[in-house]
């Protein structure tokens, strides 16, 4: 069974993780290109 404090190590570091791979970031940025590539002067 987990305890409590190792609970909270691990919510800590999940919280760590998603912020050093910014993955709301690359979600976005992964929709400008999206955008960019849909233009029809590109190809």
């Amino acid at each position: 069974m987990i305890t409590p404090d190792q609970l909270k190590e691990v919510q800590e570091r999940s919280a760590s993780l998603k912020k050093y791979l910014d993955i709301d970031g690359k979600k976005i940025q992964v929709e400008e290109e999206e955008l960019r590539t849909q233009v029809p002067d590109l190809w």
